[in-house]
């Protein structure tokens, strides 16, 4: 069945519609509805006065509503926008849209980092831009780079999720780059294993890494991280401001 064609003061908001139409509202949260609406608006009221945005709001919503009142609508996915359209003001709507339009782009940050001879990069599922995933032999490097307190809260959960026993804990300095290092050792369903964390500060930036064994290619206890360690010093990152959208 073909979906009812939108008024046309509403035509923008059918991208929302159509990214969502096989949820239904039913099927949105917070997190993911604002992600796409958020934008939306924020174009359909650029460059107007505060006090024409509001108009344009309240009459758009005021559409909405009038359309989304058939019962065959009542699992329309711009059920949701009625939803947020009636939780605050068009005022203040329009003050938290030009708000977050004016802040200044995060940059991202691309991390850099010489390999080991043999050693293969690949990008890691559901991760950021710079983080990678590395591999060599059967050892894994999972690395990124993100903000400071990220890095410090990573490696924190790292030292402690690791029984006193079994854990060794050391600074370490690969050239320009320092920070800390926890050995952890244990014994699980699989047999023994050894992992390794790190917390680095590098030139331009920090970055959490972890190393473990995958596979039957290296005994999982007692491999060598010292060819990974051997190409810290190449450890940078750069912050570029994301390429605006035309």
């Amino acid at each position: 069945m073909r979906a009812s064609p939108l008024p046309e003061r509403l035509l923008y908001l059918q991208s929302f519609r159509r990214k969502f139409a096989r949820s239904g509202a039913e099927g949105l949260n917070e997190d993911s509805g604002f992600a796409v609406l958020w934008p939306l608006l924020s174009e359909r009221i650029r460059g107007l006065s505060q006090q024409d945005a509001e108009k344009v709001l309240s009459d758009d919503f005021a559409a909405l509503q009038l359309w989304l009142a058939e019962a065959a609508r009542q699992n329309d996915p711009l059920q949701f926008v009625l939803g947020f359209s009636l939780v605050a003001s068009e005022e203040d709507f329009v003050k938290r849209i030009k708000e977050e339009a004016e802040k200044p782009p995060e940059p991202e940050l691309c991390l850099h980092m010489d390999l080991p001879p043999g050693a293969k990069v690949r990008r890691v599922p559901g991760g950021t831009g710079s983080g990678k995933l590395v591999t060599l032999r059967g050892l894994w490097l999972a690395i990124d780079a993100l903000p400071e307190q990220a890095v410090a809260n990573l490696y924190d959960a790292a030292v402690g999720n690791a029984q006193s026993e079994d854990r060794s804990e050391e600074a370490v300095t690969f050239g320009p780059v320092t920070g800390r290092k926890v050995i952890t050792r244990g014994e699980a369903w699989i047999g023994k294993f050894k992992e390794v964390a790190y917390r680095l500060t590098v030139p331009g930036g920090f970055v959490t890494a972890s190393i473990s064994a995958i596979g039957k290619r290296v005994e999982s206890s007692s491999w060598d991280e010292r060819p990974f360690e051997a190409c810290f010093h190449t450890l940078r990152v750069e912050s570029r401001l994301p390429m605006a959208l035309s």
